[in-house]
């Protein structure tokens, strides 16, 4: 057996710690406190109490943002890839974060773009798809409006 053929057979190595594990996982991304407490419990079947210190030297070293910074970087992250509002709140609902604050302006600026980068000009054919295409990537209502009043 030729080592190419060796190497992509070996086994994963798990963590022999929650403590390594997070770090492991927070070394790929940030993550929240739910989210962290879930992949440890769920994938990796460390106990609670092994868990929970984990979390506490981590919270300690300050390797675990701050729910309102979390909820930023989601934001900007989920707006760029023209996702509305309504998404982002259930992402961040997902990852055990409170909802974030509905910016109109923001929102609307947003999906303006989106609407711009699929559709390019809108006419009168189009505009009933670029509603559908605002509502299913979870832009409310009102932004939809905005988008589609201004293009």
């Amino acid at each position: 057996m030729s080592a190419t053929e060796n190497s992509s057979h070996r086994p994963k190595r798990k963590p022999q710690t929650a403590y390594d594990s997070l770090t492991r996982i927070l070394g790929i991304r940030d993550h929240s406190e739910f989210e962290l407490f879930q992949k440890l419990t769920q994938k990796n079947k460390f106990e609670e109490a092994e868990i929970r210190e984990a979390i506490a030297i981590a919270h300690k070293h300050g390797w675990i943002k701050p729910p309102d910074v979390l909820i930023e970087d989601l934001e900007r992250r989920l707006y760029e890839r023209g996702k509305g509002h309504l998404y982002i709140t259930n992402a961040a609902l997902a990852k055990g974060l409170p909802s974030p604050e509905l910016d109109s302006e923001k929102e609307s600026h947003f999906a303006i773009l989106a609407v711009e980068k699929k559709f390019g000009s809108l006419n009168f054919e189009n505009r009933e798809k670029a509603a559908k295409f605002l509502k299913q990537r979870g832009f409310t209502s009102s932004a939809i409006y905005s988008a589609l009043s201004t293009s």
